[in-house]
């Protein structure tokens, strides 16, 4: 074969591999987001109202598709999957990466029960929640794309067993979503404590696994649970539920700068109007319920200031059962008081 004819097809090789290598850098990122709420949950809202924006800025650069009622992964499981590259992103509430970092637990603790957002954003948006924020990023290789999303406040429901008091809790079978401190809590109130997916709560109920549940008045309201029984609640704020955007560490390092940027700025710009969404989807859902037949009482603040001294009166005990570095909760109690 001539030096010519070998020539041009080496030349003709070059210009296959680069327009392979064209086509390649042309197909569309695959971003698939986890998160096991229904659809007409506002947190699966929010999401797709983020997924709305993101599709406004970079065209078809990014494939992203929105998986809501635990299609891919129920949220206990979804750390996981983020850290083996199953998914490109969650959501998961934090009371589910006490096992990841004990820390996250500091949400199940007594200095926090019965309070509002705004004063624990100084923990979320500040110094102790970068801190955690790092830590999730080391050990599950995983980027925390910005502000956690506040859901609502956590209270009790239940069927057939009006609450009317928390003395009436006691011997209750109640379902929590999982972690550390709802079980502990529970059991200060002599309730049994059972584990169950939000997406398999109405079957439980139904078939009498749980006398009642932990959740908040809106995902109670989104998969309508009066209709599964659900005819009182007792309002006592005990949880605040926080949800942390992450991100696949591999999946986010194989973006380009402006890409990255585009994510992380995009989430940070929607963080007043996805909190102002929660704190309204709340207020909205708490008309439902009544509208519905459900009852609910609410103690009043002195009551539930009550229980949290006795509960503080063991702080340090709550702290090692929630296995809380001792530091992180100094600070932390510091910080709200």
């Amino acid at each position: 074969m001539s030096k010519i004819r070998i020539t041009q097809c080496g030349v003709l090789a070059v210009i296959l591999w680069m327009a392979v290598t064209v086509s390649a850098w042309a197909q569309p990122i695959k971003m698939r987001i986890s998160v096991d709420s229904p659809a007409q949950h506002v947190k699966t809202k929010v999401m797709n109202d983020y997924v709305a924006a993101l599709k406004t800025k970079v065209g078809n650069r990014l494939d992203i598709e929105l998986f809501h009622s635990g299609q891919l992964f129920n949220d206990r499981d979804v750390s996981k999957a983020i850290r083996q590259g199953a998914v490109e992103m969650a959501v998961p509430g934090t009371w589910l990466l006490g096992g990841i970092d004990p820390n996250f637990n500091f949400t199940g603790l007594p200095v926090l029960y019965g309070m509002r957002f705004e004063p624990v954003r100084k923990i979320t948006d500040g110094e102790l929640g970068r801190e955690l924020n790092k830590s999730l990023e080391t050990k599950l290789n995983a980027k925390i794309l910005g502000a956690w999303l506040e859901m609502g406040s956590g209270q009790w429901y239940s069927t057939n067993k009006p609450i009317n008091s928390f003395q009436d809790i006691q011997g209750m079978t109640i379902r929590t979503p999982g972690g550390a401190g709802n079980e502990l809590r529970l059991k200060f109130l002599k309730a049994n404590v059972v584990t169950i997916p939000f997406p398999d709560l109405a079957l439980a109920l139904s078939q009498g696994k749980a006398d009642g549940f932990l959740s908040a008045h809106d995902s109670v309201v989104s998969s309508k649970m009066w209709e599964s029984g659900v005819k009182h609640s007792f309002e006592d704020y005990q949880l605040l539920a926080h949800y942390v955007p992450m991100l696949n560490g591999g999946f986010w390092d194989k973006l380009p700068p402006d890409l990255q940027r585009i994510l992380a700025d995009t989430w940070q710009e929607q963080v007043p109007a996805q909190r102002a969404a929660m704190a309204a989807a709340q207020t909205q859902a708490r008309d439902v319920l009544i509208a519905n037949g459900v009852k609910i009482v609410t103690p009043d603040s002195k009551t539930v200031a009550a229980v949290r001294e006795r509960m503080m009166q063991d702080y340090d005990e709550w702290v090692k059962a929630l296995k809380i570095d001792p530091d992180f909760a100094r600070k932390l109690a510091q910080a709200l008081r």
